[in-house]
């Protein structure tokens, strides 16, 4: 049995076992001894687990699905016998977009993603919602570990965000076009045409919860907030134990205790909306209620240029890459080729 403290119940190992032999003895008197014969015996195990994989945020190509139908008649009236023809065509067409992009934004510039981006995040025991799930997927953000190699140091740097953002999937958008037509020419004593024409556009839309959910302004990720100190991502020692300074901020959002936004809807088959409400009784209603606006106290200062900072300041790329090969000679560790952003982070500085 598999018990986690965090993901609870997670699998069941069942294993039978077989073994058998003979004794006997042999001989009289002096000469007799015993005999052991193991026979075959049977082992089998097997493992049930209640586990489910993670998932990542898929990116889907957005579609459009097209349905035609069109329906023609045409008769005349020879009395009292009325002969007509018709013709029917149906068309289904399932069409893919031929050129699509999507930004994607990891940890360290999560709050430069808009509704379209893809953020680098998973959740664990994904599967479909039912009314008793108790729980919802856990959310795994993931980030990179920044290893630091020079003489006298040898540490891991991770970054650490300082606001309280909200992931989700990137919005995907699929549209349905149905369009019917139908005509009818009929000639006898009395000429009679008739027509009809049905047109419906629509579409499936899946993106972040925004509307009836306040605290979707309060849990965004910020690039900068009305003190000057503040720094949307800084980089700490793995190692390094410093003392909390936002407990504040802590205690308001659970502390060790997991929250919930307080939810209502008018009646029992609207949708419900969130509030602005947590289930420990704390109200948000600004994002500077969960956002740490100072800087973060640390021992070992890791600081970063991006490649746009560099430039900015006068230096070469070249001359960077000159220093850190020491060969001599220009080579962009980047496959040629590639369009390089300015937001990739160009040379990093320990202190």
């Amino acid at each position: 049995m598999t018990l986690d403290s965090r993901e609870g119940f997670k699998s069941l190992n069942f294993g039978i076992n077989s073994n058998s032999s003979i004794t006997g003895r042999t001989g009289h008197g002096e000469s007799e001894r015993e005999t052991d014969h193991e026979l075959p015996g049977m082992s089998s195990n097997f493992r049930y687990s209640f586990a489910a994989p993670t998932a990542s945020p898929p990116f889907e190509i957005p579609m459009t699905n097209v349905s035609i139908s069109t329906k023609g008649t045409l008769g005349g009236e020879i009395k009292p016998v009325h002969l007509h023809g018709e013709v029917e065509h149906n068309l289904h067409l399932q069409l893919v977009t031929k050129k699509f992009k999507k930004k994607s934004f990891g940890y360290l510039y999560s709050q430069f993603g808009g509704e379209d981006a893809l953020h680098d995040f998973n959740r664990a025991n994904e599967g479909v919602y039912f009314r008793e799930t108790p729980t919802l997927p856990i959310t795994a953000y993931t980030f990179d570990l920044y290893n630091v190699s020079a003489h006298g140091l040898d540490a891991s740097f991770r970054p650490k965000r300082n606001d309280v953002g909200t992931l989700h999937q990137a919005k995907q958008v699929n549209k349905s076009i149905t369009g019917e037509t139908a005509a009818e020419v009929g000639f006898g004593d009395l000429v009679h045409i008739g027509t009809d024409i049905i047109y419906q556009e629509g579409s499936d839309v899946n993106q972040k919860w925004a509307n009836g959910n306040p605290l979707a302004q309060v849990f965004q990720f910020s690039d900068s907030m009305s003190n000057p100190a503040y720094e949307p991502v800084y980089f700490q020692n793995t190692g390094e134990l410093t003392p909390m300074e936002d407990e504040a901020i802590f205690n308001k959002l659970g502390g060790f205790d997991a929250v919930r936004p307080q939810l209502e809807r008018d009646n029992d088959l609207s949708t419900a909306n969130t509030t602005d409400v947590l289930s420990n009784g704390q109200e948000l209603q600004q994002k500077e209620d969960v956002t740490f606006t100072e800087r973060r106290t640390r021992n070992k200062m890791m600081s970063y240029r991006t490649r746009a900072e560099v430039r900015h300041a006068g230096e070469s790329l070249e001359a960077h890459y000159l220093n850190a090969t020491r060969t001599g000679h220009y080579a962009d560790p980047i496959l040629e080729g590639i369009t390089t952003s300015d937001d990739l982070i160009q040379d990093i500085k320990v202190n």
